[in-house]
């Protein structure tokens, strides 16, 4: 378990919506050591849809989260839709 004065290392699932509504059009997965609130802001910037924290798994260190992280990225490569984004489809939510 992290020291409670190191801030925890998280594999992290954000989402938007293009219409505004419940529905989740895409999904970012990414990972940060930093505090997550302060990652979805920066996201936030300039983007007109609201984007909103949908999942995260914690890890011990940075390494392990890159490393998970990766592994995500490719497993649902076929969805990616530009960089970090990927369309939600049924496998990545019901991955979450």
């Amino acid at each position: 378990m992290p020291d409670q004065d190191q801030e925890q290392t998280l594999v992290y699932f954000f989402a938007k919506s293009n219409f505004g509504d419940d529905q989740v059009d895409f999904i970012k997965i990414g990972h940060t050591s930093k505090d997550l609130s302060i990652r979805q802001a920066a996201l936030q910037t300039g983007n007109e849809a609201d984007i909103r924290e949908i999942g995260v798994i914690p890890f011990e260190t940075v390494d392990e989260a890159s490393r998970e992280e990766e592994r995500i990225l490719s497993r649902f490569g076929a969805f990616r839709a530009r960089g970090e984004w990927f369309y939600a489809t049924p496998r990545i939510i019901q991955f979450i």
